[in-house]
C-alpha cells in the first residue's frame, strides 16, 4: 500500500506543479490583458482590414508583441523562472488519423524554464493556446469544432505535449459576456464525445474573471485525460468601428 501511494505522489506531484506553471502563465496573459483595458488600448476595423492580415491574427499579433513580449521581466519574481518565451504561428508535428504526419500550426506557442524542469526528459516541452473571434454565439460552434475538437482531441503531436491546452477568445460583442460564451460552448459540448466535464469558472486572476476549465479525452493514447483552459476576453471596447 505505502509503495502504491508512494507511486501516485511521484506521478500527480508533478502533474500538480505544470498545472500552477500554466496557470502563473495565463495569469500573466490576463495581467496583460488588464494593462490593454488601463491603457485604453484600441485597434479600429478599418486598420485591421487595411492589414492583409487575418483579423484574427491581427488581434493575436498585438498581444504578443505589444504586452506578452513586452512586459515579462517585469513579472520575473511570480514566473519563478530565467525565461518565458512566446512566439505566434510556431509548427510542431502531429500525426493525422491515417497515421500520417502533418504540421499543426500554434497562435501562441509558450516555453518557460518552470514548465520545462517539470518534464521528465530533454525534450522541449511547450504550452499551445489557439484563438479565436467571436462575434455571435454561433461562433462558439467553430471555436469547438476547430480547435477544442478538431485540434486537442483528434491530433496526435509527436513532439511533448502537456496534458493542459489553451484557448483565447476575442470578444467583439459587446452584448456577449464571457459567462454566456461559457455557456454557449457548454450548451454544444452536450452533443459532443470527447468531453468529460463542460466549462466551469477557475480563479487565476483576482480582477479578471474571464478563465475557465474543462476536462476531455483524446482519441489516442488510450484515451488520454486533458484539461483546457478558456481565457474569453471582452474585446468589444478594444475593437472599434
Amino acid at each position: 500500500m505505502c509503495k502504491a501511494l508512494n507511486f501516485i505522489s511521484r506521478r500527480e506531484k508533478p502533474l500538480a506543479l505544470r498545472q500552477k506553471n500554466i496557470e502563473n502563465i495565463l495569469w500573466y496573459v490576463l495581467e496583460c490583458y488588464g494593462m490593454i483595458l488601463r491603457d485604453g488600448k484600441t485597434y479600429s476595423l478599418s486598420d485591421i482590414k487595411n492589414s492583409h492580415i487575418k483579423p484574427e491574427n491581427f488581434l493575436r499579433n498585438k498581444l504578443v508583441d505589444e504586452y506578452l513580449r513586452e512586459y515579462v521581466n517585469l513579472f520575473k519574481d511570480k514566473f519563478k523562472t530565467e525565461y518565458i518565451f512566446f512566439d505566434k504561428d510556431a509548427e510542431e508535428t502531429y500525426l493525422d488519423t491515417d497515421g500520417k504526419e502533418a504540421t499543426d500550426k500554434i497562435d501562441i506557442y509558450i516555453r518557460n524554464s518552470a514548465l520545462q524542469d517539470s518534464w521528465s526528459d530533454r525534450r522541449t516541452v511547450y504550452y499551445a493556446v489557439e484563438c479565436k473571434r467571436i462575434k455571435t454565439l454561433l461562433d462558439t460552434q467553430k471555436y469547438i469544432r476547430e480547435d477544442m475538437i478538431g485540434k486537442f482531441v483528434k491530433r496526435n503531436h509527436t513532439e511533448n505535449r502537456l496534458p493542459f491546452e489553451g484557448q483565447l477568445a476575442f470578444i467583439e460583442n459587446e452584448d456577449i459576456s464571457p459567462e454566456q460564451v461559457a455557456e454557449s460552448i457548454n450548451e454544444n459540448l452536450e452533443v459532443r464525445n470527447r468531453s468529460e466535464s463542460s466549462l466551469s469558472l477557475i480563479d487565476i486572476h483576482s480582477e479578471q474573471k474571464c478563465s475557465f476549465i474543462s476536462k476531455h479525452c483524446r482519441e489516442f493514447d488510450h484515451n488520454k485525460k486533458f484539461n483546457i483552459f478558456h481565457l474569453l476576453l471582452d474585446y468589444s471596447k478594444i475593437i472599434v468601428s
